[in-house]
Order: structure tokens, then sequence, then C-alpha cells
């Protein structure tokens, strides 16, 4: 299993936009599945505060500028947005009042 450590130590090699690793090609180096990799990297930003960017087009990065993290903030913001829409839609609870619900769980 890979480690925290491992994984930051790749993504030390990946600064900037520019230079992101894709997730295929970051979970091979580190040979976990492409879900284990996700799982630690929510796990650093969460729990670490580790300041992980990236999308699908860009890959993982260690972000190189304040405007580089905020892209990586509004695509997530984006995706959770589009996600509680497709959550009320499917509900029928209007967006304020299911997002008003919103509890994390541990």
């Amino acid at each position: 299993m890979a480690s925290k450590a491992q994984l930051q130590g790749l993504l030390a090699q990946h600064i900037g936009a520019d230079n992101g690793i894709s997730a295929r090609n970051l979970a091979a180096q580190l040979d976990v599945p492409e879900r284990e990799l996700r799982r630690m990297i929510s796990l650093l930003i969460i729990e670490d505060g580790a300041g992980i960017a990236g999308t699908p087009a860009s890959g993982y990065f260690i972000p190189a500028s304040a405007a580089e993290l905020n892209d990586t903030v509004e695509f997530h913001k984006h995706r959770a947005l589009h996600e509680l829409l497709k959550a009320s839609r499917l509900s029928g609870i209007p967006l304020l009042e299911l997002a008003g619900q919103l509890r994390l769980k541990n």
C-alpha cells in the first residue's frame, strides 16, 4: 500500500497545471487502483490541508499560483452544485431546501 509520503513525493515533481499527472499514471506509479488514489488525495486535502490541485483535463499537481488553486476550488464547487442539483431533481426536494439539510458524515 502506498503511503501519504510517497504520494506527496510524486506530486512534488508536478508543480503547476502544465505539469499535471493523470490519475491513471499517478496510480500506476504508486501501484494502487485509481479509486484508492482519489481516496488518498481526498484524505490529504481534507485531513492534512494539502494543497493538491487538479481537474480531469489537467491531472493532479501542486499549484504554482493562487490562480491555479482557485481554478481547482471553482471546479470542485461547480461539480458539487451539479451533484446537488441532480439529487434535488431525483428527490423532488428544492435545491435550497436540500442544501439546508446536508450534514457531513464521518
